[in-house]
């Protein structure tokens, strides 16, 4: 029952953001914890039916080769994580096929300062006047990169 009622506080827990949107890509800033907040992205694409395709620890890497060049750490922690939708993805390359470039769908995730996570987003862009898929694309995204701050 304790467990439950952990779960519970886990998936109801709302985090403060700020948003910007330029038009190549959407962030958000918050002060939420940067693991739960992993957590949170993988568990909304996840149950939205996306399968994770890649997580890649950047931080590490970038640090690592800070380290070696005896520079100060750029992050306290960064992820690049990839997300692919079948549905999606068939929608966006029956539309044009040179939209296999935006699967799969990459978000990142750093920490630069224990107070200010950022999560960031490139939006998909027309590769074809007649593109309009990308836009679906792009509000999807935004919508569920929301709802794991909102949540």
């Amino acid at each position: 029952m304790k467990y439950l009622f952990t779960l519970f506080l886990v998936f109801t827990y709302s985090f403060s953001y700020d948003k910007i949107i330029t038009k190549y890509y959407v962030q958000f800033e918050t002060t939420a914890n940067f693991d739960e907040l992993v957590y949170s992205l993988k568990n909304e694409m996840i149950t939205n039916s996306f399968t994770l395709s890649f997580q890649s620890n950047l931080g590490k890497s970038i640090n690592a080769m800070s380290k070696h060049l005896k520079e100060d750490k750029i992050f306290l922690n960064a992820k690049k994580i990839g997300f692919c939708k079948n549905s999606l993805g068939f929608q966006l390359v029956e539309e044009n096929e040179k939209n296999i470039l935006y699967c799969p769908i990459d978000i990142i995730i750093y920490e630069k300062t224990k107070d200010k996570i950022t999560i960031l987003y490139e939006l998909a862009k027309k590769l074809d006047v007649d593109d309009t898929m990308v836009y679906d694309l792009n509000n999807i995204v935004i919508k569920h990169m929301e709802n794991i701050l909102e949540d």
